[in-house]
């Protein structure tokens, strides 16, 4: 039975194979590589097929990450919920803060001194370049 269904299935692939190998419309790609397409070329072997990989993690792998994703968020929603804090109390908070808080420094006005070499200062860098005759 198995080797009558195999035999069925082979006209079926290589219906397939050819329809695969049918180059694709002039349209679509460029000339150099319709060229290449229609020269063809060697089919790949069962060599070319890549190795399975070593490093995939396994599904009970994945399965246990997953597991713990959810945990951890679980735990958040518990610890983040409504009743897990409120907003009472929160004047003696600020009293407490403003006590420990410094003041700034008072704002005392220049003296007559410093504004005159502030404004000798500025005149010397907004005075003209020498002229040259």
């Amino acid at each position: 039975m198995t080797a009558a269904l195999a035999l069925l299935a082979v006209p079926g692939l290589a219906a397939a194979a050819e329809a695969c190998a049918a180059p694709p419309p002039a349209s679509i790609l460029p000339a150099d590589m319709l060229a290449r397409v229609r020269r063809g070329g060697p089919f790949p072997s069962f060599c070319s097929i890549p190795v399975v990989p070593k490093d995939v993690p396994t599904a009970a792998f994945t399965k246990s990450e997953v597991q713990d994703i959810r945990l951890d968020g679980r735990q958040l929603a518990r610890r983040t919920g409504p009743e897990t804090f409120s907003l009472s109390g929160t004047a003696a908070l600020t009293d407490q803060l403003r006590r420990q808080a410094a003041p700034p420094p008072p704002m005392t006005p220049p003296s007559e001194a410093d504004t005159a070499a502030f404004v000798a200062a500025m005149k010397a860098k907004a005075a003209p370049p020498p002229r040259k005759h």
